[in-house]
């Protein structure tokens, strides 16, 4: 923890560039879709850098609150969602306008902006799932009882949103439209990654064996990869 931002090979894990250097310990880091910029939290500021020649782009005040700040790009690269203490603050680059919403958990622990750029979703330990419209911040469908919410992903097309909770280790998966929700693989209560590739519509999660999840046979609870092979998948998949 030497304030380092590095930029590693994907598969050798060689530092190929050292972009710049913060103070103080960073929370969160989410690069845009696009590529062009690199968003940080630490513990009273949101940082946006440009990684190409390590300037700082924008700097936006956080209450301090909580030490986890989930981030997450809109599709388009124009706009950042934080979560600060129980607010959701949508962040629009090119004019500075902030835009600010209540969020319904108590302590949100991941944030997924739709592909389609319409729908925001949170997680969190409350056990509940909160889908947001992007454009109002309205909560538009809610889930409780889900258990301790810490990864989630949206399919390709934003129709359903797949979820993975540490203290059962259940991958569920959500229909947007309907609100239903389906069980269908059960997996370690590890706190990995998640990831819905949209080039091959596989899932992967990460975690003390990785798993490789076809959202079309999900539902029997099988999985198509394990161990070695799927670690090397889930870097693959969460390339794009």
């Amino acid at each position: 923890m030497d304030g380092w931002i590095r930029i590693h090979d994907r598969e050798s894990g060689r530092v190929l560039r050292i972009l710049l250097k913060v103070l103080g310990y960073l929370h969160c880091l989410a690069w845009s879709p696009d590529g062009n910029y690199l968003a940080a939290t630490r513990a009273t500021t949101v940082q946006v850098w440009d990684p190409e020649t390590g300037r700082l782009y924008r700097e936006y005040p956080r209450s301090g609150v909580g030490y986890r700040t989930p981030l997450a790009w809109s599709p388009d690269s124009g706009t950042l969602a934080i979560v600060d203490d129980r607010e959701l603050r949508l962040m629009t680059l090119t004019t500075d306008q902030v835009r600010h919403s209540p969020l319904r958990n108590e302590t949100t622990w991941d944030i997924a902006w739709s592909p389609d750029g319409k729908w925001l979703a949170t997680g969190g330990s409350d056990t509940g799932i909160f889908i947001y419209d992007a454009a109002t911040g309205n909560v538009v469908h809610e889930w409780k009882g889900a258990g301790s919410v810490r990864r989630l992903a949206w399919a390709p097309d934003s129709e359903s949103l797949v979820t993975w909770t540490i203290d059962k280790g259940l991958l569920r998966f959500v229909d947007r439209a309907n609100g239903k929700m389906t069980v269908s693989v059960q997996l370690p209560p590890f706190d990995g990654g998640l990831n819905w590739n949209p080039k091959v519509n596989l899932i992967a999660v990460a975690g003390p064996d990785c798993q490789i999840v076809d959202p079309k046979t999900a539902n029997d609870g099988r999985m198509i990869h394990f161990g070695e092979l799927a670690r090397e998948l889930h870097m693959i998949l969460s390339a794009g």
